[in-house]
């Protein structure tokens, strides 16, 4: 009985069994299926072939060990997904780490612009490919849903629905209708019209990826964000499968809330009562964190040169000083006279005075047009309204976001702000308030022109002509008054923003609007990026989620944010992948305030920090991101509201001694865990296991199989491919043309041409696999060979459920020096030069000798070395089966 068939549906597989005319056969896919013997061929396996010489055509053989090495390496690595973007080592070894087990569970805390949606596309695109997930939920921020879903669209061919609550009906059945969703997080953690129940009726996911995982917190006193309880429902329910969760901050200041998020992964040995040094000898199984200051090419050259900083202080004009001096004595009165108030009302009064100081730090704008606004209202009541409750509510949410960076958190607190100012006039907030805000209001009038704005306009001078600049406030008054400003100088056509509106109120200096201009925010972002925008201004809405690098390496912090950790998201923007130049940072800062002295002992200690971990980790940057993620954010936030009380004089002192927390014992573990217990790529350790492989290498297999079926592929001088597709690759289980036309495999490539990117998980290109995998031929002889190549195909002896991999190819290289096994993407290679040398006409036509005596003993003796090496490949099988696929000889 033949030990090897091939069936015209599932491809060739071993027959375990037969009754009567019913085959019980492994297909080489993994399947275990009854089919009827005479809809079968008997083929003779490899070993068979090699004994009784039966040679093929060296074309036909090389296309079909080169297609077996094709998609085990793509299965492993995603080095041949369809991705526009060039892929990167630590990217492809964040990809082999996940795909190695299945069901997968990681938390990915790569450093800001290291290409998490590549990451997440290369491991996606295999797993979708090969059905191992056919159900895929993926939850991010509300303001990036869009993004994920064009980017996986446009990098991967991903196809996704974007979650809709208006169709979300009990009787639409929407969860099991969609089986690839990319959903609002925000939106989801909302029970709203029992939208939980059906989530939890639906069936399971294959995989769940979250994006900006440090949103799902959890802490002993507050309890768990709505998000994370989602989740822990949907996990102890069984609905998740794999688990992905992306976030550039991991620890959010607290060793609970961190261990919290791991125990999504894996709750048995992550348990948030233990504390973190229990858990660190398991970090590695399930953190992985690549940081700028590691990352290369596959050449091994760092891709990231640390950013540049410069320190640009000013001084204030006297009409400056002046109403900067009045505001400080009307706060620092609000803040005695509020300390006389009931709790509640006091801390009212606190929080309306800290707002004032921290628009004060902004723009003199920012603030007079918040204390016009409140006398405004003021003189147009009878006296102050009792909103108490809603005020109080309003202020807790938005101190709650206080360490939520995302830009669906600065949306909010954006709306927040402008409710609060409007409610600001439920309760008296100083003694004489309203004569007090008068004179601040006819001294913020005698401002004519505020001296930041011609420090600004005096870097812009300073830099070469046609400098695009990117420029961050927290505030949409002062956004205004810098867009007019370089409007004013630059043209209209020259300036762009981005807020969480849309839109801008450009007013003149009595405050009358006299133009109120739109903005798209994606459209803005491309239109700064192809340099159709010199200037770009935005509020913390491109803070996340948006990628500036392109044409831009200039970024100035017109005011500095009080919660530090915008200020490493905003440099996040430029300092990508794709930057060609190191980030300029400008940080505008005046050093007589208050918040400009804070500022400068901030970044001293974070320095001082980062010098203590250069032995671990080589990125100060890096560092300060780190550090500043694992700080608490709302102390630092009352660390400048309390030093407004301070005396100058006494600031560094007091400093010090109210700054000891921040990098203090609890922190510094944390960066520490993060820094010396994740996984992460090392060049000098991982570089020789990465595929050197990229799109082009697909070319000498599609020529090949081309030509073995009689066919030729058409390579115009910009590398465009057309082909007439072979009759063995139109099967019925591809949809396929009978011609192809510009199609091509560069990824970087623009224009009407992009979208016809080659790469696996094309259909034209599985048939080509498919057919190139289910010739007969097997063994080729040819002069053309240097050495010795045998193809094995490694599986698993038994059955396992949801293994991400289903064999990975080995090579044996014998020479008369010796063997060498080598990995799946070595037999590409050798395979791509063998079919692409000079004397291919010899590769076209059956050659061989007679098989010779020793050909058994090479059999064993290739066999013997390619099982020896399977241990050390760490394969999911429980039972390592090792079977040759083919061979090339001499």
């Amino acid at each position: 009985m033949p030990t090897r068939v091939q069936h015209p549906t599932h491809g060739q597989g071993t027959i375990i069994s037969q009754s009567g005319d019913v085959l019980v056969v492994e297909f080489d896919s993994g399947s275990i299926l009854k089919v009827l013997a005479h809809e079968t061929q008997s083929i003779a396996a490899p070993e068979e072939a090699l004994a009784a010489a039966m040679w093929g055509t060296p074309l036909v053989v090389g296309s079909k060990l080169l297609a077996h090495a094709i998609c085990s390496t793509s299965d492993r690595w995603g080095v041949f997904s369809r991705s526009r973007v060039k892929l990167l080592p630590h990217q492809l070894w964040v990809a082999h780490r996940v795909l190695e087990r299945w069901p997968s569970r990681w938390l990915i805390a790569d450093d800001v612009g290291l290409g998490k949606t590549i990451e997440a596309g290369l491991i996606l695109s295999p797993l979708l490919g090969r059905k191992v997930v056919q159900r895929l939920l993926v939850l991010a921020p509300a303001a990036l849903v869009e993004q994920w879903q064009t980017r996986l669209r446009e990098m991967f061919d991903i196809r996704s629905s974007v979650y809709n609550p208006d169709v979300d009906r009990p009787s639409a059945d929407y969860w099991n209708v969609h089986r690839v969703v990319v959903a609002s997080m925000h939106t989801l953690r909302m029970d709203h019209k029992m939208r939980w129940d059906r989530i939890l009726a639906a069936e399971p996911w294959d995989l769940v990826v979250v994006d900006e995982a440090h949103h799902l917190n959890a802490d002993e006193r507050g309890g768990q964000t709505l998000a994370l309880e989602l989740l822990r429902k949907m996990d102890e329910q069984r609905l998740i499968g794999g688990l992905l969760l992306f976030t550039g901050t991991p620890h959010r200041g607290k060793d609970f809330g961190f261990l919290s998020l791991l125990s999504l992964l894996e709750r048995d040995r992550f348990d948030p009562r233990l504390g973190l040094k229990a858990a660190l000898p398991n970090l590695a199984s399930v953190v992985i964190r690549n940081n700028k200051g590691n990352v290369t090419d596959m050449r091994g050259e760092r891709l990231f040169k640390p950013s540049v900083v410069h320190d640009r202080t000013y001084g204030y004009s006297a009409e400056e000083q002046a109403f900067y001096d009045k505001l400080t004595t009307f706060i620092a009165s609000g803040k005695v006279f509020a300390r006389r108030m009931l709790l509640g009302s006091q801390r009212t009064v606190m929080l309306v005075l800290i707002t004032l100081q921290k628009l004060a730090a902004s723009s003199v704008a920012a603030v007079a047009s918040a204390l016009r606004k409140r006398l405004e209202k003021l003189n147009g009541t009878a006296g102050p309204q009792t909103r108490q409750t809603e005020l109080d509510a309003a202020w807790a949410r938005l101190r709650a976001l206080d360490d939520d960076t995302s830009e669906a958190a600065g949306l909010e607190r954006e709306r927040l702000e402008a409710q609060i100012d409007e409610w600001m006039d439920c309760l008296q907030i100083s003694e004489e308030e309203v004569p007090s805000l008068r004179e601040l209001v006819d001294a913020a009038a005698a401002v004519e022109r505020e001296s930041r704005l011609d420090v600004l306009q005096a870097l812009i001078a300073e830099r070469p002509a046609g400098t695009t600049l990117l420029v961050f406030t927290e505030y949409k008054v002062t956004q205004a008054l810098i867009v007019s400003d370089l409007r004013s100088r630059f043209g209209p056509e020259s300036v762009g923003f981005i807020n969480g509106d849309g839109y801008l109120e450009l007013r003149d200096r009595s405050g009358h609007v006299q133009s109120r201009p739109t903005s798209n925010r994606l459209e803005t972002a491309a239109a700064f990026r192809e340099g159709r925008l010199r200037f770009l201004v935005s509020t913390e809405a491109a803070g996340e989620g948006i990628d500036l690098q392109d044409n831009c390496h200039t970024l100035v912090h017109y005011d500095l944010p009080w919660n530090p950790m915008r200020m490493h998201q905003r440099v996040g923007r430029l300092n990508r992948f794709g930057q060609k130049h190191p980030v300029e940072v400008y940080m505008m800062r005046n050093p007589a305030t208050v918040e400009g002295r804070i500022w400068a002992k901030l970044l001293e200690k974070l320095d001082r920090i980062a010098v203590t971990f250069r032995s671990v980790q080589t990125s100060p940057e890096d560092i300060h991101g780190l550090v500043l993620g694992a700080a608490p954010p709302s102390a630092l936030s009352e660390l400048m509201s309390a030093a407004a009380e301070v005396p100058i004089a006494d600031l560094d002192s007091w400093f010090d001694a109210r700054a000891a927390t921040l990098g203090g014992e609890e922190v510094v573990s944390a960066v520490q865990a993060l820094v010396g217990h994740t996984a992460g790529f090392e060049f000098g350790v991982d570089a020789p296991t990465v595929p050197k492989l990229d799109l082009p290498d697909l070319l000498p297999f599609l020529r090949a199989a081309l030509r073995a079926n009689g066919k030729r592929l058409l390579e115009s001088d910009e590398g465009l491919l057309s082909f007439e597709t072979p009759a063995k690759w139109r099967t019925p289980r591809f949809f396929i043309r009978d011609r192809y036309e510009r199609l091509h495999l560069q990824r970087h490539r623009v224009g009407d041409d992009a979208h016809r990117l080659l790469g696996t998980g094309v259909q034209v290109v599985e048939a080509a696999l498919a057919a190139a995998r289910d010739e007969v031929s097997t063994v080729a002889a040819t002069s053309v060979a240097p050495e010795s190549l045998f193809v094995f195909s490694v599986s698993d002896g038994v059955h396992t459920e949801g293994i991400a991999v289903r064999s990975v190819v080995l090579g044996v290289l014998e020479r008369p020096s010796g063997i060498e096994v080598v990995p799946d993407w070595r037999v590409v290679l050798w395979l791509n030069e063998l079919l692409g040398r000079p004397e291919r006409p010899a590769l076209s036509r059956p050659n061989g000798t007679a098989s010779s005596g020793d050909t058994p003993r090479a059999i064993e003796r290739a066999q013997r070395a390619a099982e020896d090496a399977v241990p050390a490949l760490s394969l999911p099988f429980r039972r390592p089966v090792t079977r040759l696929v083919g061979a090339i000889i001499p």
